[in-house]
């Protein structure tokens, strides 16, 4: 199931105006991955749904805003559990992660208002198809980030590595940070957090490939 859904992603990334012709068991098979695979699989197809649907309609706003907004409470949720636990952490969260999760969502919930209220005011000059799946991606690139912290908070205060992704060019305070171990604990308090969107980087993130792995080199991002 896991190589099937990796074959259907790349066909998808190459030839996104395949998604609105994919059946509804295809698009079960790709949600039914198991543990955080099936969550992403599953916020990727609301997301895109959401915005297609909603440019190529004549409904109202309201109830693509809200199927995303519902769809984005279940994916932080089902997200920052599993990558809690996949760092050994016991559910349920500890208290000061509840706390950042649920700021985590609200921000989310405020990135679907701003979405929405773009695509109302340029409607007509947007590709359904190419922005469908653009916010998909970028959305669950968002995903993606807040998995790999929650599994960072799970890990609680084991020491990390960070490691230069292979972009071209790297900010001051990744360069900064290569090579050197520090607790989880400090890289959360000050928000190093590779790939994160808006992260406390001099990058914030954005294009960023760097990495974090524990002492037998496994890696803490995704």
């Amino acid at each position: 199931m896991i190589l099937h859904n990796q074959i259907l992603q790349t066909v998808i990334k190459h030839f996104p105006a395949v998604m609105p012709y994919l059946s509804v068991e295809t698009r079960d098979a790709m949600k039914a991955a198991p543990g955080y695979e099936g969550v992403r699989n599953t916020y990727w197809a609301i997301i895109y749904d959401a915005v297609y649907d909603y440019l190529t309609g004549n409904q109202m706003v309201t109830s693509f805003r809200n199927a995303m907004k519902k769809g984005a409470a279940d994916a932080f949720i089902g997200a920052a559990e599993i990558g809690y636990e996949a760092g050994g952490g016991e559910l349920p969260m500890d208290d000061d992660t509840l706390a950042w999760l649920g700021g985590e969502q609200t921000a989310e919930f405020g990135h679907v208002d701003d979405l929405f209220a773009r695509l109302k005011e340029e409607w007509d000059g947007i590709d359904p198809i190419h922005e469908a799946f653009t916010r998909a991606d970028g959305y669950t690139g968002r995903l993606d980030a807040l998995y790999g912290e929650a599994k960072m908070r799970g890990a609680k205060n084991i020491m990390l590595t960070w490691h230069l992704g292979e972009t071209e060019k790297h900010c001051d305070t990744c360069l900064e940070l290569n090579g050197n171990s520090h607790k989880i604990s400090w890289y959360i308090d000050r928000d190093y957090i590779p790939r994160k969107p808006g992260a406390g980087m001099d990058c914030h993130g954005y294009n960023c490939d760097c990495s974090l792995t524990d002492k037998n080199g496994n890696e803490y991002t995704t």
